[in-house]
């Protein structure tokens, strides 16, 4: 079996479990067996809430990063069960909108290939505020709100992210067979979100480079990069001189290029680091400023 499709059921019952926790006992998930070419699971009852896999192939050789399901309930969450008035709000969500009863829930993939568990759901979920503050011109808003998250950090192996449905096409897949006049508005779109992103200034609780997460006051401040398991960094330059020295020592165990000792490429590599990095960065005017680094700008 596939090793994405090995915890399917596994991953159902913690959203099942996750809604009658978050939404009341009266509840009830519904799902079919799992068919490899079909991603819709079938709504055996009107009181029974619906969870339906997105983007998902059991037979995918590549491990997901997150398993994505779109959410719907048979009806809108209670007042009394949506008013959490006496409660801390998580940071970085927003209160579920009234009559609201279709969401989005993202599962983090323990096995997931270079990332670290630690602050990987804090991280997005800060992330994703700080990018909704910095669009928030833009109507109608471009990023979903998160109405409530759960951190992978041990002794948690389960990390999850309850946010809005924003349904929408892939630029990737559309773009292509789009009008030329069509193609330059979109283009145009994404230059200005970019610019909001890059022009945003950032909380100055965000001291250093990496990653970010949540104090004990709620503020987003700086830690390691879940990406990289390492950080934060207190210069810019210092990401990228840990960043190589961490290619390197990945080198040494390629049985293939033995990390580049042959002709004497490894030392001419360590000198770059050493003295060529820092070369680079004392001409580069941005290297004190920070911001928002979005790596898949197409999704």
């Amino acid at each position: 079996m596939n090793q994405n499709h090995t915890n399917f059921q596994g991953r159902l019952d913690f959203i099942r479990n996750l809604l009658r926790e978050r939404f009341g006992s009266d509840v009830s998930t519904t799902h079919s067996a799992f068919q490899p070419k079909h991603s819709v699971l079938t709504l055996l009852s009107a009181k029974e809430a619906k969870i339906d896999p997105i983007q998902y192939d059991p037979e995918s050789p590549f491990k997901y990063n997150n398993f994505v399901y779109r959410i719907t309930l048979p009806s809108p969450p209670s007042a009394a069960r949506n008013n959490s008035s006496h409660e801390t709000p998580q940071p970085g969500t927003v209160p579920l909108p009234e009559g609201a009863k279709e969401f989005i829930m993202r599962l983090t993939n323990p096995d997931a290939e270079g990332m670290h568990a630690h602050t990987r759901v804090e991280n997005e979920v800060a992330i994703i505020s700080l990018a909704a503050t910095a669009l928030s011109g833009f109507k109608p808003h471009v990023v979903p709100s998160v109405y409530g998250w759960g951190s992978a950090a041990p002794p948690s192996s389960q990390g999850w992210i309850l946010q809005e449905l924003m349904p929408g096409a892939l630029v990737s897949e559309a773009f292509d067979s789009m009008p030329l006049e069509e193609k330059k508005s979109i283009l145009a779109q994404m230059a200005e979100i970019l610019k909001a992103l890059q022009d945003f200034q950032l909380p100055s609780s965000i001291k250093q480079y990496g990653g970010v997460t949540f104090d004990s006051a709620g503020q987003i401040v700086s830690t390691a990069m879940t990406s990289v398991g390492s950080g934060p960094w207190p210069l810019y330059e210092d990401y990228f001189r840990d960043r190589l020295e961490r290619a390197l020592q990945q080198a040494d165990s390629n049985p293939y290029i033995k990390g580049w000792h042959a002709n004497g490429v490894r030392k001419r590599l360590e000198a770059f680091v050493e003295s060529g990095v820092p070369a680079q960065f004392k001409a580069l005017e941005s290297r004190d400023d920070k911001t928002i680094v979005h790596a898949d700008f197409s999704k």
